[in-house]
């Protein structure tokens, strides 16, 4: 069997796992909306979150079948390493990510006193 059926086997083992619907909300990117309440906004990230993690890794390009069928298996471990890193680069954007949510609350809290000390004192 020749490499390109071989790929094409692959894909096909890949793509049968999704029905029509799936495949087409797996190609969707996530989006955050914007909303008139700090509550839409904090929902809409969230929700964005679980519809990653709900993705789960189907549409990230590696399956288990691909690490066969290599006639030198040091090319395997070379697009490896290479994928591993452009991972690894994405697993940075998302540590920063979550530092940045871990401290929200004090930019929450400058903004609101900002704003608050704008507003002037409470009358009621």
């Amino acid at each position: 069997m020749d490499k390109k059926t071989i790929m094409n086997i692959n894909r096909k083992w890949k793509d049968w796992r999704l029905e029509e619907e799936d495949k087409e909300s797996v190609n969707e990117a996530v989006k955050v909306q914007a909303g008139s309440d700090p509550l839409t906004v904090q929902d809409s990230l969230l929700d964005a979150f679980k519809g990653i993690v709900a993705k789960g890794t189907i549409n990230w390009g590696y399956s288990e079948s691909d690490q066969y069928g290599w006639n030198d298996y040091n090319n395997f471990k070379k697009m490896n390493d290479e994928y591993n890193k452009e991972m690894l680069k994405i697993g940075k954007q998302v540590e920063g990510i979550s530092k940045q949510l871990e401290s929200m609350w004090k930019t929450y809290q400058k903004i609101n006193d900002k704003w608050r000390k704008k507003d002037g004192p409470r009358t009621n």
